[in-house]
């Protein structure tokens, strides 16, 4: 997710976002998320998407029961909304 122009926008790479649907601690994050290729990030808080009915097309799966791809870029208030929380999955 990026801050651009006063809105958060989860930018597509490759023409997808990745997201997940399962809790997964700080401590978990890097191996779960980025298959330990992140060593030094540390995620400390987490980004709650609520796609809205109108995209639900446009998200799909991949290979991995814990993604789910939205299929552009999502853009906070038109596609879903976003909530930023700390990450407090234990």
């Amino acid at each position: 997710m990026q801050w651009l122009g006063g809105e958060i926008v989860g930018i597509a790479k490759n023409g997808k976002v990745y997201l997940t649907d399962q809790k997964v601690p700080s401590k978990d994050a890097n191996a779960v998320l980025f298959a330990g290729q992140r060593p030094d990030v540390v995620i400390t808080h987490r980004v709650e998407v609520k796609v809205k009915n109108d995209f639900y097309d446009r998200i799909g799966v991949e290979t991995q029961d814990n993604e789910l791809i939205f299929n552009g870029s999502i853009k906070n208030g038109k596609h879903a909304d976003f909530t930023i929380k700390e990450n407090d999955f234990k």
